[in-house]
């Protein structure tokens, strides 16, 4: 029997989104394409009607969790600048739901010890991903120094703040969070004035 286009983008489009909160909640290495097939009540051999390897399937979820989180994490913040822009995304990204859902957030807090091991064919659409979130981050912060190297300073240090407060363990990981979080701030406010000055 043969499927109309649209089918077999639909069903494409299921398989990423699958594997995309896969890949977050149970990390790259146990998101295999028989648990993708099986979460999609398909069969594995189904897969190569959509997809050439494991590593474009990859490389696409952890693109589409990116562009998620992303959307999740900017709402509402395209009429913030400046401080107030990066106070946002700061209280956002290191907030206890952020910590609490893996599965939906930021696949780079959620990979990180993973990533650098991967194909470039898993990592480029990725790193695609993350250039688009930092385009918008570094149109939106203070215009001090490279904005770009700021949004990706930024980006860099949330991700391994809340991966590192996820090692800790559910309780001792939202303290630690809150620590993470707080400092951040204090060393926000403590640039604040110099910054205000090149303003």
């Amino acid at each position: 029997m043969r499927y109309p286009p649209e089918h077999k983008r639909a069903v494409r489009e299921a398989l990423v989104g699958h594997a995309a909160r896969m890949v977050r909640g149970d990390g790259i290495e146990r998101t295999s394409v028989a648990r993708v097939m099986a979460k999609a009540k398909m069969t594995v051999g189904g897969f190569y009607r959509h997809f050439g390897a494991q590593d474009e399937l990859i490389g696409e979820a952890l693109a589409a969790a990116m562009r998620e989180s992303a959307a999740m994490l900017c709402e509402g913040a395209e009429g913030l600048e400046g401080a107030a822009f990066e106070r946002a995304l700061i209280e956002r990204y290191l907030s206890e739901w952020h910590f609490d859902h893996r599965a939906r957030g930021c696949p780079i807090a959620a990979t990180l010890s993973e990533l650098s091991r991967q194909t470039s064919a898993a990592r480029t659409p990725l790193q695609t991903a993350a250039a688009e979130l930092v385009a918008f981050v570094s149109a939106r912060v203070r215009p001090v120094g490279d904005r770009e190297a700021r949004a990706w300073t930024l980006l860099s240090s949330l991700a391994g703040g809340l991966a590192l407060a996820r090692s800790f363990g559910p309780k001792r990981g939202r303290e630690m969070l809150g620590r993470i979080r707080q400092t951040h701030l204090e060393v926000f406010d403590a640039i604040e004035p110099s910054c205000r000055s090149n303003e």
